[in-house]
């Protein structure tokens, strides 16, 4: 499944050229993030926001109708290790689809994502896109809301997205880590 950015758009399927071997590990890892963070320290989950909304360019792409603003449902979260924020997660699907093959996200509560993600074969993955989140407007407004700040300074707060397809419909994943999550916890897990 192919999940490519329009040439206009600050997300590259290419992986960060400047990033340490760590980083790119956590960036590129597959299977559920919740699963590797748990391995690192105790996690918990805050929902921040769910909501409907309409999606702009810079979304609109994503769900596959970028000539149109969709209306989406969103659903934003921050995971916290051992007490420290260390990723804020921003999920977004058509609101049809949130009515339809991804309507179990809405009823997730406090539970992560990935308990939907990862027990079903009918849905597949595609690779990662990447962006600093200091050039996305929805991503900034989730990290000063996840990590209690007044800006989000540029190359510091890395974001990996996927999209998840499931009978044709599509669920983008965007994960942001923090500088705590690099400096206090990451590591290759083996």
């Amino acid at each position: 499944m192919e999940f490519i950015p329009p040439a206009h758009s600050p997300w590259s399927n290419d992986l960060l050229t400047t990033v340490d071997d760590v980083k790119r590990w956590w960036l590129q890892k597959p299977n559920a993030l919740t699963d590797g963070l748990r391995a690192l320290g105790k996690l918990q989950l805050q929902v921040l926001n769910e909501q409907a909304c309409v999606a702009d360019a810079s979304e609109a792409w994503m769900v596959g109708d970028e000539s149109a603003r969709p209306q989406l449902w969103i659903r934003e979260i921050v995971m916290s290790l051992d007490g420290t924020p260390v990723v804020a997660a921003r999920s977004l699907c058509d609101i049809s689809a949130s009515l339809d093959q991804w309507a179990a996200m809405r009823g997730l509560s406090n539970r992560p994502l990935a308990d939907l993600l990862y027990t079903d074969e009918q849905i597949s993955r595609s690779a990662f896109c990447h962006i600093d989140a200091s050039h996305n407007a929805h991503l900034q407004h989730l990290c000063q809301a996840a990590f209690n700040l007044n800006e989000v300074a540029e190359s510091t707060y890395l974001v990996r997205a996927s999209k998840f397809s499931r009978v044709g419909q599509a669920l983008i994943v965007m994960e942001c880590f923090t500088p705590a999550f690099w400096s206090k916890f990451a590591r290759i897990l083996g």
